[in-house]
């Protein structure tokens, strides 16, 4: 099985009941994306296996899977029959780590320039994957059509993200071009603006990609990434 997390999709909410619009003109969905000081997951889990065009075919398993409490900052749960259900309050303090480590994260999922918080003096914790006692679980979800000549794709990805203040996390986005005599590549990357609130917080990285090949056999593609505060209903956990 292919992991999801080589696609590049890549974190949670109380409830405020309004949005605002982020750096990156992406709505920040602060009903859902602030999840307060307990974090309490659950779903279908499935597994993936890919078409001979390279699209996905969701399974759902129907397995008992016991959850690493040590890989998990002390978080608990099971799969059951195919379901996760997985629970976790404030991480141990030895889990929190200097806000840098998460600016650091953020700054490698592509081409950003000045990422900073407001203020430095918090401590985080990134839940990436819920590690189990032979695989890992991530959530995320893929929408992909048309072959490798001529198609669109969105992949998407969340990481449930710790704070144990309120902070604000911006970054500006630039753009990456690289081409060829038969073939341009363009990757751009919407500005960030993170508001995250003490507790849990989700943040959601959105790739859109188009891609085509015209009659003379040159081949282009554009990919869009968003990162924002957002908790989307589409999103599937998956064996990684």
């Amino acid at each position: 099985m292919r992991s999801l997390k080589r696609w590049g999709i890549l974190a949670v909410i109380t409830i405020i009941g309004f949005t605002l619009t982020s750096c990156g003109g992406e709505e920040e969905d602060l009903e859902t994306g602030h999840l307060g000081n307990k974090l309490s997951l659950s779903g279908q889990v499935y597994d993936t296996e890919w078409d001979n065009n390279d699209n996905p075919i969701f399974i759902k398993i129907n397995a008992n899977i016991s959850i690493d409490p040590e890989g998990n900052a002390g978080g608990n749960g099971s799969v059951k029959n195919g379901k996760l259900s997985f629970n976790i309050g404030t991480p141990a303090a030895n889990n929190l780590t200097d806000i840098n480590d998460l600016l650091e994260t953020l700054n490698a999922m592509g081409d950003y320039a000045n990422v900073k918080s407001n203020i430095t003096s918090v401590k985080a914790y990134r839940l990436n994957n819920i590690f189990t006692d032979h695989s890992q679980l991530a959530r995320g979800n893929i929408n992909k059509k048309g072959n490798e000549q001529n198609g669109s794709s969105i992949y998407e990805d969340v990481t449930y993200v710790y704070v144990n203040k309120d902070v604000k996390i911006t970054a500006k986005g630039d753009k990456e071009v690289n081409e060829d005599d038969d073939w341009k590549y363009t990757d751009n990357f919407k500005d960030i603006c993170l508001s995250l609130k003490k507790g849990w917080n989700v943040i959601y990285q959105k790739n859109n990609r188009v891609w085509s090949t015209n009659n003379s056999g040159f081949y282009i593609s554009t990919r869009t990434q968003t990162i924002t505060v957002k908790n989307p209903s589409s999103m599937k956990w998956f064996l990684d």
